[in-house]
């Protein structure tokens, strides 16, 4: 058996690319978006920054940030450094319809995201967190919205 050769660089017939850079980059673009929380803090349309768990599908949790501004709901996710991190996911506070919390774990809470017409609720995407301070956290969201309504 003949083993296979590569083919010889003076007989491809192309050319290398030159002067073009990487293509791709393995490395998360997350460094860019990385911001102190105390910074968030400070922010004029910060309403509250909550520390919480994400509750994954499969129920497993994961670290992480309720930002409440006075529009949107962010998550934030841990950055490499202590004290940062950056944005998971940004909802506008009108598309939440809906927020549960379990019985037995008051502080396992759900929100539901869609759109409502009339008395016709479709939800399209939903978050769970294990949030310490629920109470605090679903009141001021609410209150938010009821804002935004005026």
């Amino acid at each position: 058996t003949q083993e296979p050769k590569h083919v010889d660089y003076s007989k491809r017939g192309s050319k290398l690319y030159k002067n073009t850079g990487d293509v791709f980059c393995l490395e998360d673009d997350e460094e860019d978006n990385v911001v102190e929380l105390k910074d968030l803090e400070k922010q004029s349309d910060t309403i509250h920054l909550a520390a919480c768990q994400r509750v994954g599908e499969t129920g497993l949790l994961s670290p992480c940030h309720l930002l409440i501004t006075t529009s949107q709901l962010m998550v934030l996710n841990p950055g490499h450094k202590p004290g940062t991190c950056f944005p998971s996911s940004s909802r506008h506070l009108s598309t939440i319809v809906k927020i549960t919390s379990k019985k037995r774990q008051p502080e396992i809470i759900t929100f539901k995201f869609g759109t409502s017409q009339n008395d016709e609720v479709t939800v399209f995407d939903m978050d769970r967190f294990f949030i310490p301070t629920a109470g605090k956290v679903t009141s001021m969201v609410k209150t938010q919205i009821e804002k935004l309504k005026e």
